[in-house]
């Protein structure tokens, strides 16, 4: 959100933004995502001859509806379960905290609540996650055909250790214990530190790139990976994986639309390989950082076909 956004902010959800019990629930990325969200909602019912005291679950409800006919193309599921848990939870808090209308009215009152409460979007069933995993064929030619050693090392990251976009840039070399064979992540997206095991063959990797960091003279930070600046942002993080897919697909007119990757492709590469080879999906999930198991399932790039042929498999064993 740009300066200028935020003070045009709502003075409910700067206050809602700035209250020590959100604050210790939700991450600072989280809440100004929050924030965004419920002022769009507002400009929307003021669009609609509203103003704050108006808000009853029909306005949510309408927001959420014109979100699924934008047009050209609809709001994805994600988006709108976001958006709409943004507004709730932000019209949740209006009513914990008693907010008041400039007249001494309750803005939410116990019955307009109740009502905002029991709606939920009626979302489709069958959409298909945005991600993909990469296959067997594509990861080896991948490693084969990054010779840039930087593109090289964010790849080999990637499918073996399922980093969010976040956790690559915020990496520091005492977060990679070849000692103990560990891979600390700090400070993930739920405020949550976890740790991966670094595995006996990967260390010589490891080794590698600390030696490649000294060749590219990065020994004025303590970052495992850079750009010709030092640290590097989400959107040069992208740009390198846009070259990566080029330079392992094609050109640019050449390569098709779901040939593009990101980190969180990879990452989801990361949880369907460990799935495939056997790994409980409790360990995945802690892997991954998640903090339900639910959110594991959605990573899993399993085909129709594997899951038949599992389900064959196992009752076959089962006989035998």
């Amino acid at each position: 959100m740009s300066p200028k956004q935020k003070k045009e902010l709502n003075p409910l959800i700067v206050a809602f933004m700035n209250d020590p019990l959100v604050t210790s629930q939700k991450s600072h990325k989280t809440l100004r995502n929050y924030g965004y969200n419920v002022q769009k909602f507002l400009e929307k019912m003021e669009k609609h001859g509203k103003t704050l005291p108006d808000i009853q679950a029909t306005d949510l409800a309408r927001f959420v509806q014109e979100m699924m006919d934008r047009r050209p193309k609809p709001c994805s599921s994600n988006t709108i379960k976001v958006n709409y848990w943004s507004i709730r939870t932000w019209i949740e808090w209006l009513h914990s905290e008693e907010k008041t209308s400039p007249d001494g009215q309750l803005i939410i009152s116990d019955r307009k609540l109740k009502k905002i409460q029991k709606y939920y979007p009626d979302l489709p069933k069958n959409e298909e996650y945005t991600t993909r995993a990469l296959t067997h064929i594509e990861i080896k030619s991948g490693l084969r055909k990054l010779h840039d050693p930087i593109l090289k090392m964010l790849f080999w990251v990637g499918i073996n250790y399922g980093l969010r976009a976040g956790e690559y840039i915020n990496l520091t070399l005492q977060d990679v214990d070849l000692t103990n064979k560990l891979l600390k992540i700090r400070g993930s997206k739920r405020k949550k530190d976890r740790r991966i095991p670094i595995l006996d063959h990967h260390i010589q990797e490891w080794e590698k790139w600390f030696q490649t960091r000294i060749e590219y003279k990065q020994t004025n930070h303590k970052l495992v990976f850079f750009s010709s600046r030092g640290k590097f942002d989400i959107r040069n993080l992208q740009r390198y994986f846009n070259h990566m897919s080029e330079l392992i697909y094609g050109n640019t007119e050449e390569i098709k639309e779901n040939q593009w990757f990101t980190s969180h492709d990879l990452r989801r590469t990361f949880a369907t390989n460990l799935y495939r080879e056997g790994v409980n999906i409790l360990t995945i999930s802690r892997l991954m950082g998640h903090g339900s198991i639910r959110t594991t399932q959605i990573y899993l790039g399993i085909t129709e076909k594997e899951t038949f042929d599992d389900y064959r498999n196992h009752f076959a064993r089962a006989r035998a």
